[in-house]
């Protein structure tokens, strides 16, 4: 096999690169992109990839070896039974149970709440003095949103989030350290520890810091399906519902404030589409769809193979990684005219920004619902928004975004 350094082009569809993971073959076509994404024979269950191959080489004596694995085990264990990492039935087991949490009729309930939020987090604000958009409404409005769903307050949420950093750094890294590993695992633990005391209070949220519920038993919540469906052993143990809430929290945020940062620097810079959009919510879905394909806030998803196969005259083996990389995908030529142009007036059908198939992302109409309200109130609240200087990007392999946005009214 040759070793190849990313291409942003995707004329040859499938090439073996040694940049992410220790090596991968890298998948960059609309096409492939997508058969990759609904192909059985490439497995999500990639986790043990991850850790095990940051352990220490051969050389290291055998306990030594042993003993740096079996502290990164609860960490494995956890990630290994999360919605994003198990295949069939598992996948489609703990999807039926999330699934009515994300239904139409959930969303438009929740949007109503979320639009009241955002409003007075918007009037906390003062627009004649530069703020930043991401810490100040790209953040805690996503985290306000997930951190509902699952039974956190914000106070609690908030200090999850800043322990999630250390997860984030090791999921976006492209060969993450021993050490990384070992601070991601402290802080997914401690996240999974909030509801882990709350279940051994048997819901008494007043107790050793355990959350104080907002609602359980609401009959559309996440936690309250989560915590049914573990009663009822559709969620088979006490650990497979902690590895849940943990990752639902992560993911519930992370890519929401990468889009909403996206979005309004792309409307921020054509006014005349900017005042369009604020009025009308076709032209604000239309542009927030638009971003989603021009600059994926996820660049890549991966799978291991799991059945052998050949593909484009390459022999796939059992084990091997295989990133299937969006954001190359939503720039392929064969399917979108000028696709490095950022047209936010552009409707030529479906993005991979939230894949496909089986493990399309649950999460992806609440994803665009709060980019649409957010986008909306900040427009029309503050119809001469404009950027000022210190913008910084996100400097990932990972995900697209701003680390900060500063914006002012005045």
């Amino acid at each position: 096999m040759t070793t190849s350094s990313p291409l942003s082009s995707s004329s040859t569809p499938l090439v073996w690169s040694e940049d992410y993971f220790g090596g991968a073959w890298l998948v960059r076509g609309f096409d492939d992109v997508e058969q990759g994404l609904r192909d059985t024979r490439l497995s999500a269950r990639r986790t043990g990839g991850w850790l095990h191959k940051n352990q220490p080489e051969a050389t290291e004596p055998a306990e030594t070896t042993q003993a740096t694995q079996a502290t990164i085990r609860p960490f494995q264990g956890m990630l290994a039974r999360a919605l994003l990492f198990v295949d069939a039935p598992d996948h489609g087991r703990l999807r039926g149970v999330m699934m009515g949490a994300f239904q139409p009729h959930a969303l438009q309930a929740l949007g109503e709440r979320l639009r009241a939020q955002v409003r007075r987090l918007l009037d906390d604000i003062d627009p004649t003095e530069p703020f930043d958009f991401i810490q100040r409404i790209a953040q805690p409005v996503p985290a306000q949103v997930v951190s509902q769903m699952l039974g956190l307050d914000y106070t609690q949420a908030e200090a999850a989030l800043r322990s999630a950093t250390d997860l984030a750094a090791f999921i976006e890294h492209p060969d993450p350290s021993p050490e990384m590993i070992q601070r991601a695992q402290r802080s997914a633990l401690a996240m999974a520890g909030l509801w882990r005391r709350w279940l051994d209070g048997d819901g008494d949220g007043d107790r050793d810091g355990a959350p104080k519920v907002i609602d359980p038993n609401a009959p559309d919540a996440l936690l309250s399906r989560l915590l049914a469906a573990h009663r009822a052993g559709r969620i088979e143990s006490r650990e497979e519902l902690l590895a849940q809430c943990v990752t639902l929290l992560f993911a519930g945020h992370e890519t929401t404030r990468h889009l909403l940062g996206l979005a309004l620097d792309a409307l921020l810079a054509d006014p005349a589409l900017r005042s369009e959009a604020q009025r009308d919510s076709a032209t604000m879905r239309r542009a927030v769809r638009e971003v989603l394909r021009h600059s994926s806030p996820v660049k890549y998803t991966a799978r291991r193979v799991g059945v052998p196969f050949t593909w484009h005259g390459h022999a796939l083996r059992r084990g091997e990684l295989v990133l299937l990389m969006v954001a190359q995908a939503n720039r392929d030529a064969t399917h979108f005219r000028e696709p490095d142009q950022l047209d936010l007036r552009r409707d030529e059908g479906m993005h991979l920004a939230f894949g496909v198939g089986p493990h399309v992302c649950i999460g992806a109409a609440l994803t665009q619902l709060e980019a649409e309200i957010v986008l909306t109130e900040v427009l029309t609240r503050w119809p001469n928004l404009h950027r000022v200087a210190g913008a910084v990007r996100i400097e990932s392999g990972l995900y697209q975004g701003w680390r900060s946005l500063p914006v002012s009214a005045a």
